[in-house]
């Protein structure tokens, strides 16, 4: 009788083990990840890009215009390249499973003039986030121009040095300029927060729902003005901190990786960071 007992026993505690482990193993957060085309600029294509995604298992590429194409050769790409580069480039993301996360930033657009280019664009390549650092003033029209095609603006920022009267640079002050905009969103980049020695945690809790995106690096010192960019989780922050409060604030987005001290030969560092993030 005792040993039916004790039989019963271990039954039951396997049981709940393995309903513990399954649990766990459920609700682990899957970031989403995203290499950034921009870091790759000086040796790589954007076909190489892509099939490095893949390899490293992420599930995006972020589009910068100084990325150029391997079959197209001196092509960077812009809302200039025709229909056969773009049924091109959507067949070389598709065949990989990749995504576009986003396309932006670099040299365009800052008028809004050029709204409707940059943002038709975006709609007939199925990317959904353009990544804009415009005057503030400009919001509200480009705020209607996001909704007409169907495409979120997402606010990128630098350190005051780029521009002090967009007041993208502090959490406080990009709140005050997205919060009452639809179509209009915060992307965060740690790094440059990092170089004016923001609180990056208050920062994510401060702009909670209205980040839609992240930039995400890890530099060697804080508070220095140059790029001391390291592979995630071997800098000064203290990463999992950061993404503690990225999951308390229910942050889904894609996490851009970025570094911009590798770019003679990105692949070592960015794939350091993979690991990291998918071991955290």
């Amino acid at each position: 009788m005792k040993k039916n007992i004790y039989i019963w026993g271990l039954i039951l505690a396997l049981i709940f083990t393995c309903s513990c482990t399954s649990s766990t193993q459920k609700t682990k957060k899957h970031r989403k990840l995203a290499l950034h085309s921009y870091i790759y600029r000086k040796v790589a294509t954007i076909e190489d890009v892509v099939n490095e995604a893949k390899q490293l298992g992420v599930e995006g590429v972020a589009l910068s215009q100084t990325i150029k194409f391997k079959k197209y050769p001196n092509v960077r790409i812009t809302p200039d390249i025709n229909a056969e580069q773009r049924a091109y480039l959507k067949k070389i993301f598709t065949d990989a499973n990749v995504e576009i996360v986003a396309f932006g930033i670099g040299s365009g657009f800052k008028k809004p003039s050029d709204a409707d280019k940059y943002l038709s664009f975006c709609k007939d390549m199925g990317i959904k986030i353009f990544v804009w650092e415009g005057n503030y003033k400009d919001i509200p029209f480009i705020d209607k121009k996001a909704k007409e095609y169907g495409v979120k603006i997402a606010v990128h920022h630098h350190t005051a040095k780029y521009n002090k009267d967009n007041k993208y640079n502090t959490p406080e002050g990009m709140l005050s300029r997205v919060k009452d905009y639809e179509n209009v969103c915060a992307l965060v980049d740690n790094g440059h927060w990092a170089r004016e020695k923001t609180d990056a945690i208050k920062g994510y809790k401060l702009l909670k729902d209205e980040i839609i995106q992240l930039h995400f690096k890890d530099p060697r010192q804080f508070g220095a003005e140059g790029k001391t960019d390291a592979p995630i989780g071997e800098g000064c922050l203290d990463i999992p901190a950061l993404l503690k409060a990225l999951d308390e604030i229910g942050f889904d987005g894609y996490f851009v990786l970025e570094n911009e001290t590798v770019s003679d030969n990105p692949t070592p560092a960015m794939k350091k960071s993979v690991q990291y993030l998918r071991n955290h």
